[in-house]
């Protein structure tokens, strides 16, 4: 679960800087509300990480007790 909240975090913080640091709103952003966004991103990684996340955790030990796909099988994303 820690895991899956460091990498949501990533991704979070990676979208605000792409975004050109204007924020998850568009609205910009200014220097001392920096810490403030970066709290944030924690704690949404973190409840989301918490409530599921994106399931990878669940993959990984899946995979690790051989009960998920095997390893020279593609793992299928969508119902296709």
């Amino acid at each position: 679960m820690q895991f899956e909240g460091l990498l949501i975090g990533q991704m979070l913080r990676s979208m605000r800087e792409a975004a050109g640091g204007e924020g998850w709103l568009g609205t910009g952003e200014d220097q001392t509300g920096s810490p403030i966004m970066e709290f944030a991103e924690q704690q949404v990684a973190s409840l989301l990480a918490a409530s599921g996340g994106l399931g990878l955790a669940k993959m990984v030990v899946e995979n690790m007790a051989g009960s998920g796909p095997a390893s020279s099988q593609p793992v299928k994303l969508t119902d296709e």
